[in-house]
């Protein structure tokens, strides 16, 4: 895990929460995009972004297949704050690097963030 990042965004809301979901890619873009260094938790409602059918209303942007561009932006961690480290998923993007943390990690992780925004 690295130690120092620029920034810390986490995405929390569940899938139906399209508008703050996409909120908040859209600064991890924004970051990516002029060469900041940016850590991406996914906990809470937002992990259903993961599932291979997230169970989604009537929504304007499909968060979860833009989660596979973030290599394109050289972001290529993503955090998921999980107490059960074995858990797994199958539609994680190929190019990124994911960690399974603890709640005690995701503390050590917002301590060591210069910025920390959540969505």
């Amino acid at each position: 895990m690295p130690n120092q990042t620029t920034w810390l965004v986490q995405l929390a809301s569940p899938p139906t929460e399209s508008v703050m979901l996409g909120l908040g890619l859209d600064c991890i873009l924004a970051c990516g995009a002029f060469g900041q260094s940016v850590s991406v938790v996914l906990r809470d409602g937002a992990m259903a972004l993961l599932d291979k059918n997230p169970a989604s209303l009537d929504v304007d942007r499909d968060i979860s297949r833009e989660l596979h561009t973030l290599p394109l932006y050289d972001i290529d961690c993503l955090y998921i704050v999980d107490d059960d480290t074995n858990a797994c998923n199958d539609d994680i993007p190929e190019d990124l690097q994911v960690y399974y943390i603890d709640h005690g990690q995701f503390h050590e992780l917002l301590s060591n963030a210069r910025h920390v925004l959540s969505f």
